[in-house]
Formats: structure tokens, sequence, C-alpha cells
């Protein structure tokens, strides 16, 4: 693949469309330095109870396991749909930097059975640089897709395929179209690097399945004054949200500061916050069948410290939201034929016909020791807790155990992941690696009862 690569490369400078600047680097008439990088990467996976290669939810007693195993059972899959390959962009003359990149994890469920994926879009974004040399402040502007301002990583290898583990802050759908606007400051040991974005974060909050149509024999409702289970369709009610949309970008601001402490590398701090205008179609099903619009405004805000302490690196994330449940994506949510969705709808009409928001608290605490830092040996530890706890949800009606036809289309209420993983840096460019993940996951149908599912990861990645 690499000579035919090189062949078309050599064939396209022969036509005039670019130039050899350097190995590995192609030169556009734009005077656009291109090169290629990426990675190939596969994974191995052995896994109980849970819908998925890569689910971040346990399945509960309604749920389809991935392979029809039950829930004691181990069931194997691998994929290497998490390769990656990436067009970088530099125009020294011109002050341009840019990325596009793809992967082949497009196909519905993420390929997770390792079947053939679709090729799809990740990054494809441009930045100008005002002032490239010499300055203690330098603008930029970036246009195109990227991730969202609260994207945060992570040391769970499951950052790769899906963005984390359940709870952390970067678990979610985070690439988006943006105009963003920044400036870089360096004050000598502190550097700050302010941002405003205009996004298009309407997919974030665009979730209200599963939930709010759920209502029959489901949640426990005041409806005309009186309570209990009640049937909707029986009182000739239906209340339910018929579309979402948005005429206006959602916002969003971010200040990123880097500083030194003396305990070896700088560490690093970020806050952030991002809102989104949704216009929710929905039927309050009480007074009237007609649907009517009601202005939302999904929002969030959050913040990260990353802390080398020489050898050892910690880390946390925090963030709160409203209307904004797909920013806490719980991976896994399509389970074999019931298509339930794990995560919570970002808004819902309660029992009394009201459009209501719910709420997401999510964290996670991770560390990280590098043993090539401590003794040149080329190993690195690291583990973390991260849990996301959704709030402002329906009365809910407590189902037996037996009635499992209704955990099939019920949402979590909390999500919670505990991992470790070592890896070993085989090469340079080469890293081999394992990770223990455990998903504690509690359902809004019996929220006191905790699922839990385990999963061993073998990890193989080639850098270049």
């Amino acid at each position: 693949m690499k000579k035919r690569l090189v062949s078309l490369v050599a064939a396209a400078a022969l036509l005039g469309s670019v130039s050899i600047a350097s190995a590995g680097t192609v030169t556009t008439k734009g005077d656009t330095d291109i090169s290629i990088s990426g990675f190939a990467a596969e994974y191995l996976g052995f896994a109980n109870n849970q819908s998925g290669l890569f689910s971040t939810a346990a399945s509960n007693p309604g749920m389809k396991n991935a392979g029809g195993t039950t829930g004691s059972q181990t069931n194997f899959s691998s994929t290497a749909n998490v390769t990656r390959l990436r067009l970088n962009l530099d125009n020294k003359v011109e002050g341009i930097t840019g990325e596009v990149s793809a992967d082949f994890r497009g196909t519905s469920g993420g390929g997770n059975d390792g079947a053939t994926s679709t090729f799809r879009l990740r990054q494809a974004w441009f930045m100008k640089s005002f002032c490239q040399e010499g300055c203690n402040y330098t603008p930029w502007l970036l246009i195109g897709q990227t991730n969202t301002l609260g994207m945060a990583g992570t040391y769970s290898f499951l950052g790769l395929p899906i963005g984390g583990v359940a709870g952390s802050a970067s678990t979610a759908p985070t690439r988006v179209p943006q105009v963003a606007f920044g400036v870089k400051f360096d004050l000598g040991s502190v550097k700050l690097n302010p941002e405003i974005a205009v996004m298009d974060l309407q997919q974030l909050a665009n979730n209200y399945g599963g939930l709010v149509n759920s209502y029959q024999g489901l949640y426990q409702y005041l409806v005309n004054g009186s309570s209990g289970v009640v049937n909707p369709q029986s009182l000739n009610i239906n209340p339910s949200i018929i579309g979402m949309r948005t005429n206006m970008p959602g916002f969003g601001i971010k200040v990123p500061i880097e500083f030194n402490t003396g305990l070896g590398a700088p560490a690093s701090f970020y806050a952030d916050a991002q809102m989104q205008t949704m216009k929710v179609n929905y039927v309050n099903g009480l007074t009237s069948n007609l649907s009517t619009d009601n202005n939302k405004t999904s929002w969030m805000a959050g913040a990260g410290l990353s802390l080398p302490i020489y050898f050892v690196t910690l880390k946390g994330d925090v963030a709160y939201l409203r209307g904004f449940t797909n920013m806490s994506y719980i991976f896994g949510d399509t389970v074999g034929s019931s298509e339930s969705s794990a995560t919570p709808p970002s808004y819902w009409v309660n029992g009394n016909g009201s459009l209501e928001q719910t709420h997401a608290t999510q964290w996670d605490a991770e560390a990280q020791i590098d043993f090539n830092k401590l003794a040149q040996v080329p190993f690195t530890l690291s583990g973390g807790y991260s849990q996301v706890v959704f709030s402002n949800l329906p009365s809910l009606y407590n189902v037996s155990g037996s009635e499992w036809s209704y955990f099939a289309t019920a949402p979590v209420r909390k999500a919670a992941t505990i991992f470790a993983n070592v890896s070993y840096n085989m090469t340079k460019s080469t890293m081999l690696g394992i990770e223990y993940d455990r998903n504690r996951t509690n359902y809004v149908v019996d929220p006191g009862t905790t699922y839990s599912s385990n999963a061993v990861y073998l990890v193989g990645v080639h850098n270049f």
C-alpha cells in the first residue's frame, strides 16, 4: 500500500499538481505541505453482561447481551476499525495548519463484531495563525469540524474507539462543525489559550427517544390530581415530543492554562461552558393533542486539571449539564433486537404536560505512572474511576425483576466505570497493552439494583 501511495504521489508530481518537498511530505501548488500519519490498531475483547465490545454500561435483565450470551457468560469479539488515517496540513508562508482525518467506524453500532466498517470523516479543519514568530500573543482563527470545547483526554484504552469510559467528561460524540477564535499568550512560566466558538451542538441535545415515548405501565405520574400507575392512552392522553430543531448555532468558551509547578512537566487546567438553543415541538396530551413549540436552552459547564509529579500524572474532569445528555454518551445503547436507548433523553414531557430537561453530573479521576521516566523501562501503568448520574427524571414505577420487558427500554440512571491498564512500548512507534474495565450501571427502572459487567481488552497500536 505504501508503494502504491508513493507511486500515486510521484504520478501527481509529474502532472504538476504537487511537488516532493521532503521525505514523507508533498507540497501542493498553494505551498501547503501535506504529511500522512495515523495508526493501525487492533482490539481483542473478552466481556460478559454487556451489549458490545466497547459498551460502557452493563446490561439489565431486559437487554440482549452480545452474542446472545447470558450475564455470566463470556463473549469474545475483535475489531481493527479503530485504525485511523490523517492528513496533516502546513503552509508556513500563509500561517495555515490543519487536519483531515478519518477512521473505519462508520457502521451502525461501530462495527463491534469486527465486520467491515465504513470509512468516515472525523476531523476536517484549518487554522490561521496571525503571528507566527517572536510574538508574546498569537491570535488564531479555526474553521471546520473538530472536537467540542469540552473534549478531555483519558488514560483508558477506550479513548481511541469511543472517547473514554462511562462518566468521563470526554465520553461523547464530540466532533462538530464550528468557527472558533482564540489568542495564545506566552507569559513565560504561564501559557494561556482562551477561545470562543460558534458550533453546531444540536445533535448533542437532540435526544428524545426511548424514555419520552415509553409511558405505558413504566412510570408513575400525577395526572389530573391523581397518582398511580397510569396508562395515558386509557385516559385519551398522549404526552410526547414530536421533534426538535434549532434556528441558531450553539456557543462555547474555553480557557486553558498551562503553568510550571517545579515538579516535572507543566500542569494544565481548563474551564469551559457551552450552550445550544432548541425548539422542542411536543404535545402535552392533557388539554390538547395539538403540538406546540417551546424554546429551551441546553447548556453545560466543566473544568479539568492535569498535574504531573515527576513520573506520576494525576488528572480529573468534572461537568454539569442540562438538556445535553448526548454529551454524557453511554456507549452500547443498541442492544440486539430491542433497539433500546441507554442514554436518557435530553427532554421529556411529564404527566402534567410540561416539558422537562434531564440533568447530568459527571466526573473522572485518573492516574498514570510512567516507568520510562522512573527507570527507563518502557512500561506505563494507568487507572481511574468515572461516573455519570442523571437527575430530574420521571418518578418511577418499580417493576419486579421478572418483568424484564420494562427494562429493555429503560435508560440509565447512573453509570460508573473503574479501569486499569498496562502498556508496553515494544518500539518507539508500537504499543501493546491490556486493560480491565468493570462497569456498574443503575437504570431508571428498579434504580436500587446495580448491574455489573467485566471486560478485558488486548490492544496493539502502531503509529506512523
